[in-house]
């Protein structure tokens, strides 16, 4: 044997070349062997990354009909008529712990969609949310509070031809939802707080909160109340309770906030965006509170910050698993007497701006500062060096 046969013998074995070339695959279903075209739907989901089992859960659906009426019907002629490709479809939601066939399953719902029509996408927005009863306890199989399961979301639609695919009846399975305990879990995002305070300023407070739970916060209301955040001046940048260290400004109430079991986001726990108050819409699980107007103690240096649920009225996640709560402020901020601004005898509740609009004060004398006029020569390396980000050796061509 030649040299030169040893690679044609020694390679794999490709039978992909040994056959007839295939076809491209067809991905509208044009017509079938009934002489009419049928819908081919296919469902995508975004699912809550967290979910707790005897409270609502939000899913949002979308669904595709590729289906296209390309031969001539007889009673879909004008715009907007109905064709044997429309779908009228309905979406069974299972619980499942893997991704293959023979995985448990428990039939969660079926939720109802209206008519897709042919070649047509249904679900953009919340439209396309749908709020599920979870079971009180978990089925037989599934874990309880600490353990993950998957949804499976797959389309019935009565005259739709099944095709094989990877998902089950051109279905979709859902990112790993993580089951918690039935509470809330309150997260500070931040504060509208002005940058510059000082002593007797007057200013409105305005914060931003996230539950990050599985469970709105009005399941506790009944025992606990509405939700109360604090507004704190502390000698430190810790809360102290009944001392002189620290003095209790404002007091803001919150009834009504969901869980992040309420927000479907794509990707899971992963995709979670942190949020600022810039932004102009708030999701599901977040809120904004606003107070009435604070005037700041006039003397001394301190700082001001908030405490959620400051008389640990409300059981959160973090308390069910044994996390002590911090004391620290949250968006502590320093309050002190500031250059250029006028002294706090002259501000009043009324006469003060809802942000910082304190009269300026000019300076008794003014320090001029001229920009340097020397150019200071910069430093190259040639040829660039590592250190700088070059190459380590010399290109092709320089000496």
């Amino acid at each position: 044997m030649a040299s030169f046969d040893l690679k044609r013998r020694n390679r794999k074995f490709r039978p992909e070349m040994l056959g007839p070339e295939l076809l491209e695959q067809r991905e509208v279903m044009a017509a079938s062997a009934m002489g009419f075209s049928l819908p081919d739907v296919s469902v995508g989901n975004y699912v809550a990354p967290v979910a707790a089992w005897g409270q609502p859960y939000t899913v949002q659906l979308q669904a595709f009909n590729r289906g296209a009426s390309s031969l001539p019907e007889p009673l879909a002629q004008f715009p907007y008529a109905t064709s044997m490709a429309d779908a009228n479809a309905t979406v069974s939601v299972y619980l499942t712990k893997g991704n293959g066939p023979r995985a448990a399953r428990y039939l969660l719902d079926t939720i109802p969609l209206s008519t897709i029509t042919q070649n047509s996408v249904y679900g953009t927005g919340t439209n396309a949310q749908f709020t599920i009863d979870m079971p009180a306890t978990p089925p037989a199989g599934f874990p309880a509070a600490g353990g993950q399961f998957k949804l499976v979301f797959v389309p019935n639609v009565t005259n739709q031809i099944r095709l094989p695919g990877t998902y089950p009846n051109q279905g979709s399975y859902s990112v790993p939802v993580k089951v918690l305990p039935s509470l809330p879990q309150i997260q500070f995002l931040g504060a509208n707080t002005p940058k510059a305070l000082v002593p007797g300023q007057v200013f409105l407070p305005e914060i931003k909160l996230a539950n990050v739970g599985a469970a709105n916060i009005f399941t506790q209301n009944a025992v606990a109340g509405d939700l109360q955040v604090i507004l704190v001046a502390s000698s430190d940048r810790n809360y102290h309770p009944n001392t002189p260290q620290s003095v209790i400004l404002a007091t803001l109430t919150l009834s009504d906030l969901q869980g992040l079991n309420q927000r479907p986001l794509a990707g899971g726990l992963r995709n979670l965006p942190a949020g600022t108050l810039n932004n102009l819409s708030l999701a599901s699980n977040q809120a904004t509170v606003t107070g009435g107007k604070v005037t700041l103690p006039t003397t001394g240096s301190y700082y001001i910050g908030y405490i959620i649920d400051p008389e640990y009225k409300y059981t959160q996640v973090s308390d069910n698993a044994g996390v002590t709560r911090s004391p620290r402020l949250l968006g502590a901020q320093l309050v002190a007497g500031r250059h250029g601004f006028a002294t706090p005898q002259n501000l009043t509740d009324t006469a003060a701006a809802l942000f910082p609009s304190v009269p300026y004060k000019a300076p008794n004398s003014y320090v001029v500062v001229l920009p340097q006029t020397e150019q200071v020569p910069v430093k190259v390396a040639y040829p660039p060096n590592a250190a700088l980000g070059g190459m380590k050796t010399k290109p092709r061509g320089w000496v």
